[in-house]
Parts: structure tokens; C-alpha cells; sequence
């Protein structure tokens, strides 16, 4: 994990507009705990809350139509609820996305899981406990 501002400069000048106090958004940008050439996520605030802050940081395709999808996954939620704790939709445009900051431990280190979790680990996940290991 990578904290502090992302070494591509114009991605993170992209974000601190997108994020100033005049901003759609309203979000004060904080630190990037997460960038790569595609996107940055920064924790923030907005209207004095913790939120995160997604800004998709390339124009192909592919990953425009992932945070298309994002955005419906998110949308849906709202509707239907899922079994455990997840972030809100605060707001979004087509590039900058805010969700409320859910505190709590991360479940992998990895984005995508490549098997299948063990067992006893998702269901300390659905308890609302920190995973082992």
C-alpha cells in the first residue's frame, strides 16, 4: 500500500480540483492510500465526514465502463442491501466518485482474489470480526 500523494503529478492536480472546497463533490482530499495509472483513491472529508474519493485517471475504455458499472453496483445498493457493511454513494460525476468512509480491516491484500477465501475467514467477515490471518 502506497501512502501520500501518487508520482504522477497531473493525475493527483486532477484530483486535489476535483476535490477542493469549491468542488461538485465537496471533498477535501487527504491522503492516497491507493493509486496506479488508471485511478487514485484518497481519504478525505465532506461536510466534516471521512469519505473516500475515487478519481478514474485514464480515458480507455474498458476501465470508463468499469466505473460505469461501479456506479450501478453502488446504485443498487441502496436498494438492496448487502449482507455485510458497505460504502454509500455520496456522489459522482464521470469521474470523480465519493462513498463514505466505512472503517475496519481489509479482508485480502489482493483486489481480485485468485481462490476461493477460507471458510472460517468470510464467516468472521459476515460476524462483523476482524479476519484472521
Amino acid at each position: 500500500m502506497v501512502y501520500g500523494r501518487p508520482t504522477d503529478a497531473s493525475a493527483w492536480t486532477r484530483l486535489s480540483y476535483a476535490s477542493g472546497p469549491c468542488a461538485p463533490g465537496g471533498v477535501r482530499a487527504g491522503h492516497a492510500p491507493h493509486h496506479t495509472d488508471k485511478a487514485i483513491v484518497a481519504v478525505g472529508s465532506r461536510a466534516a465526514r471521512p469519505v473516500v474519493a475515487k478519481l478514474l485517471a485514464t480515458a480507455d475504455p474498458y476501465w470508463v465502463a468499469r466505473h460505469a458499472h461501479e456506479l450501478q453496483v453502488y446504485d443498487r445498493f441502496s436498494t438492496e442491501p448487502p449482507p455485510v457493511r458497505a460504502p454509500l454513494l455520496l456522489w459522482h460525476d464521470e469521474r470523480l466518485t465519493v462513498l463514505n468512509h466505512v472503517p475496519g480491516d481489509r479482508f485480502d491484500d489482493r483486489r481480485h482474489l485468485t481462490a476461493e477465501p477460507a471458510a472460517e475467514r468470510v464467516q468472521r467477515l459476515l460476524d462483523g470480526r476482524k479476519p484472521a490471518g
